[in-house]
């Protein structure tokens, strides 16, 4: 069993009830993962960036792009891409999440593709900020974006992350013939050749 409880911290939706920031089974307090020294970048190459709403974004090809890995997993796919989408008409929306090796990203780790095309409708998350100021949303805060990563596990795996609660809604644009499925068909191809 897996219980899991919004803490007190952090971008969100809703405010937690009282009494219902710890979990029942344990009495531990829930919350954010960072708050428990398992930071997601750690784990996912990429954390929570931003949240917001309006014209979703799309990819460009990333600053690792010309390498040997990211070239075998851009193969076909164009410098721009995600740009139709069933979500907002982008496959770069709704939450995104970046690489950021200050907060636990894997410095190897490979940025395949970056978001660009989110307004300021797409604000930083509050976690991070020290203060509020203006200036928070993606036209004017670099930190405002998604990043598609790529690494390898000590254990001899690999990680492939998005960075985009939308991702998955460019999947069938333009009849499954997009850059959002090459690239996710090239990786699942890669895994299936064991060449992680």
């Amino acid at each position: 069993m897996m219980e899991l409880r919004r803490g007190l911290t952090g971008t969100r939706s809703w405010q937690v009830r009282p009494g219902e920031e710890h979990h029942a089974t344990t009495g531990e307090r829930g919350g954010l993962w960072a708050g428990r020294n398992r930071p997601p970048q750690k784990l996912f190459g990429v954390g929570f960036s931003a949240q917001g709403g309006g014209p979703s974004g799309r990819y460009r090809a990333g600053p690792d792009h010309d390498g040997e890995v990211a070239r075998t997993l851009l193969d076909g796919v164009p410098e721009v891409f995600g740009d139709a989408a069933l979500a907002g008409g982008g496959a770069v929306g709704n939450e995104i999440d970046r690489y950021d090796p200050a907060l636990g990203s894997p410095p190897d780790a490979l940025v395949i593709a970056t978001s660009e095309g989110l307004g300021d409708g797409y604000q930083y998350v509050i976690e991070e900020l020290e203060g509020t100021n203006p200036g928070q949303g993606a036209t004017e805060n670099p930190r405002v974006r998604s990043d598609m990563v790529y690494f390898r596990t000590r254990g001899g795996g690999s990680v492939f992350s998005t960075g985009s609660i939308s991702y998955s809604s460019g999947l069938s644009a333009n009849g499954y013939d997009n850059g959002i499925s090459r690239v996710t068909r090239n990786v699942i191809d890669r895994w299936l050749a064991a060449d992680v």
